[in-house]
């Protein structure tokens, strides 16, 4: 059976290489779980874990919105937002890993809001800890260091040793009777960030502080933007969160929350995945939630003819986004018998011209304890290694776009950075209402937190526009090397091609006839397509273009 599993993977695998290689130039059709128009929700073979909006199948033509009513929520929103507090990107949680990718031998580099750091796992308590990534010593990367077996993270250029909260616990070049009066001094320390895991993350605070600190008081007092429907006594039972992704995008943060905050772009962008290019229709909202600067905002999505938004309005059964701050945009749609289906897209702005994206997708049953109708593909258990490298599928869409537009904006001002005087509104042209949610996400960018991300002083400057698009697609250095599940996936896969190459030159050698010819045939063709999933862990380009 497991033999079974494996060839029926490995099949899957095979045929989604291939369908979706814009070199083959094949045809990409909408593939739709069988399910009622009213609530119809398209199933993505690519991206497991991407929910996707609700929409009608109407083709009626794209209408003008009334800009008035637009402009009327977005002023009134501006005003609300001047008159209040504003937002503080370093005191704020961030997700910024999945624990149980990481190799736990090894400290991780990371970054953060411009700040080099490093996550590690002590051996002792098994806890995930992070510290600015320069050991005070003369600012070698501790990333570069080793867990030792007391619980310490080493340095390895000169053997300096921290514990968990930084203190310096060894510094073996002191001279004797020296040591403990250096060791204890607070320059001898690394600087250590407050950090706790929840919901399968590990959670970052925005700014550093031992434990005892003011910030670690300040931390501990503010819950991260977690999914509250996974800690909902009310749902257990019912609730099921499927594989996290994690992957970093070559790309900003801000143009992350732009791209998930908008439901128009979907069946354009991903075409072929997510319905069809061709079948534009109206987009409006109903504001479910009011803008703030802790708070963010959330609209209710209204697609189709006004008759269509009438019947959905009529039943109350209206996909929903919500932007929480800084990292959450979460995109819900409710089904008949309170069954949801739910994606959490967190992003953390770790350098410019960058994001490190997590997303989940998320299950609840209905009150029958029942998978609403048309969501079987998305309970559908798969290997994790599988839902990652096939994420490419989805991601690669529109990757291209959302690089190339923040260097184009940059060009003509508009920077996402703290103190940044460009106004995104005047150089873009929305004359309909379906970027409301884009419109009020840069307002509440421009005048809750001062023009964007305070970035770390001495923090890299934005990377220059990639001109070659296929140096965007790499997967290895963006995911697959930090990885452990898929770096252990991609070995296997290795050695299984050798073994099938090896198996094919043994029958050709040993055996003759027609037995030679087939059976080392079909060895040698499995080994190449198994080349085409190997690669996948490395590479996935994608034009639109070829894209039919």
């Amino acid at each position: 059976p497991r033999i079974t599993q494996w060839l029926a993977v490995l099949c899957a695998c095979i045929a989604a290489a291939s369908a979706f290689s814009p070199s083959l130039n094949s045809p990409l059709k909408p593939q739709f779980s069988s399910c009622r128009k009213s609530q119809c929700v398209p199933s993505s073979p690519g991206y497991p874990g991407r929910s996707l909006f609700a929409r009608s199948t109407s083709k009626s033509p794209l209408r003008m919105s009334t800009m008035e009513n637009v402009d009327g929520v977005v002023d009134e929103e501006v005003e609300r937002m001047k008159k209040s507090s504003k937002f503080d990107f370093t005191k704020q949680w961030y997700p910024l890993a999945v624990p149980a990718f990481l190799d736990h031998k090894k400290p991780q580099a990371v970054q953060l809001l411009g700040r080099d750091l490093v996550i590690w796992r002590d051996t002792v308590e098994g806890k995930w800890h992070v510290f600015d990534d320069a050991c005070p010593h003369r600012l070698a990367p501790l990333s570069e260091g080793r867990v030792e077996e007391d619980g310490t993270l080493l340095c390895a250029y000169h053997a300096w040793r921290f514990d968990t909260s930084g203190k310096c616990t060894s510094m073996p070049h002191a001279m004797a009777g020296t040591e403990q009066q250096l060791t204890s001094t607070p320059p001898s320390c690394a600087i250590s960030y407050p950090s706790q895991e929840r919901q399968g993350l590990l959670w970052v605070w925005g700014s550093p502080g031992a434990p005892g600190s003011d910030a670690a008081l300040e931390a501990a007092l503010k819950e991260p933007s977690v999914i509250p429907e996974l800690d909902d006594p009310a749902l257990e039972g019912r609730v099921r969160a499927y594989h996290w992704n994690i992957r970093d995008m070559p790309y900003g943060w801000d143009y992350f929350n732009e791209n998930v905050l908008d439901p128009a772009h979907v069946a354009v962008s991903h075409h072929g995945l997510v319905g069809s290019r061709y079948d534009g229709q109206p987009v409006s909202y109903d504001q479910s939630r009011a803008l703030t600067a802790e708070g963010g905002f959330a609209l209710k999505i209204k697609f189709g003819s006004e008759e269509k938004i009438a019947e959905q309005q009529k039943t109350g059964l209206m996909p929903e986004m919500e932007f929480v701050p800084p990292a959450r945009v979460t995109q819900r749609n409710t089904f008949k018998g309170g069954g949801q289906m739910i994606l959490a897209l967190y992003s953390a702005p770790t350098r410019p011209g960058w994001v490190r994206h997590i997303g989940c997708n998320i299950i609840i049953k209905g009150e029958d304890g029942k998978v609403p109708d048309g969501l079987a593909f998305f309970s559908i258990s798969m290997p994790m290694w599988l839902s990652h490298i096939t994420a490419s599928l989805f991601l690669h869409m529109d990757m291209v776009f959302l690089h190339h537009q923040e260097k184009i904006l940059a060009a003509r001002g508009y920077k996402n950075e703290k103190g940044g005087k460009g106004d995104y509104n005047e150089i873009v042209h929305t004359p309909t209402e379906q970027d409301l949610g884009v419109t009020m996400f840069r307002k509440w960018l421009q005048y809750s937190c001062e023009g964007g991300v305070p970035w770390a002083p001495g923090s890299e400057e934005m990377p220059p526009r990639e001109r070659n698009n296929d140096q965007l697609f790499d997967v290895y250095h963006t995911h697959t090397k930090n990885c452990k599940v898929c770096q252990t996936a991609l070995k296997n896969f290795k050695r299984a091609r050798f073994t099938l190459f090896a198996a094919a030159f043994a029958v050709a050698a040993f055996f003759k006839g027609v037995t030679a010819l087939v059976g080392g045939g079909l060895l040698a063709l499995s080994g190449l397509l198994l080349g085409k999933i190997i690669n996948m862990f490395y590479h996935y380009p994608f034009q639109h273009a070829y894209n039919d």
